[in-house]
């Protein structure tokens, strides 16, 4: 079989929520192929048909394409992923372009992450800036040990810990970031999502469990003057808001994606003005 021959048998059973790009992905992975080799290549034989169909059956069967894979990116970076984590969404970037916004390449910040998954948002702030000391929090062991394998193959230092939110936290931080669960459970999923650990997608209380269970504890793991960034879904931000001001009485500031949805909260607060 061709590779213009497989396309054209895999395209017609492609449902709505699947993507020709997907199947695009593992023939270029499992082949061993560029873009530009397809194109070159695309009346010949395919390479490794069994392996190939083999995946393309699994992804058409409902297992997402970055597990079958093994790997995703997320900001121009490779990260490996399993069914321990949540595959890193381009919506989650936002988050890390408000905290550059806010920080200097230059100086040195203590982060914790909380819900590290993979691994993703505290690797990539740390190669982008160096100097910060970050500690990576997660309640799920397993998802622990890809994000310690993701940090390794950056070569970053990450202090991982398990923990369920701040249990086992010892520290205080200038900056605390977090990508937590907030998928309402009444919502609709897709069959790909639901490949995904449950527990990192939802929350009780219209999604907004974390959140408040979160801004409850937070005051006493921060230094005087503080950032908090959270990713929140859509027609959370409001009710985060509200939380913010009930228990940090702080400032916020919300961050839309690329589809004008607010995608993230930024709180800024500094305890000693709080304190007048």
């Amino acid at each position: 079989m061709t590779y213009k021959e497989l396309f054209q048998k895999y395209t017609n059973q492609l449902d709505k929520d699947q993507e020709l790009t997907a199947i695009k992905l593992i023939v270029l992975e499992v082949n061993k192929l560029t873009k530009e080799d397809l194109i070159l290549n695309y009346n010949k034989e395919v390479l490794n048909l069994e392996k190939t169909e083999d995946l393309i059956n699994k992804y058409l069967e409902g297992m997402p394409v970055q597990y079958l894979l093994g790997f995703t990116y997320f900001y121009g970076l490779k990260f490996f992923v399993n069914e321990a984590v949540l595959i890193p969404r381009f919506d989650s970037e936002i988050l890390i372009e408000a905290v550059l916004e806010h920080l200097d390449v230059n100086k040195e910040y203590r982060v914790l992450d909380i819900g590290t998954g993979s691994g993703n948002l505290a690797i990539t702030l740390k190669k982008l800036l160096p100097k910060i000391i970050i500690d990576a929090v997660d309640i799920s062991a397993s998802a622990l040990e890809v994000a310690r394998e993701n940090a390794k193959y950056h070569k970053v230092d990450i202090n991982f810990i398990q923990s369920d939110l701040f249990s086992n936290v010892k520290n205080k931080y200038d900056i605390i970031i977090s990508n937590p669960p907030y998928v309402r459970k009444e919502d609709l999923l897709s069959e790909y999502v639901l490949k995904e650990p449950i527990g990192a997608l939802l929350a009780d209380d219209d999604g907004l469990y974390y959140y408040k269970t979160i801004l409850k504890q937070i005051s006493r793991y921060l230094n005087d003057k503080y950032l908090v960034f959270f990713e929140v879904g859509i027609n959370q931000e409001t009710k985060v808001k509200e939380y913010v001001r009930k228990y940090l009485k702080a400032k916020t500031k919300v961050y839309l994606d690329l589809n004008l949805i607010p995608r993230v909260v930024m709180i800024e607060g500094d305890k000693n003005e709080n304190s007048i």
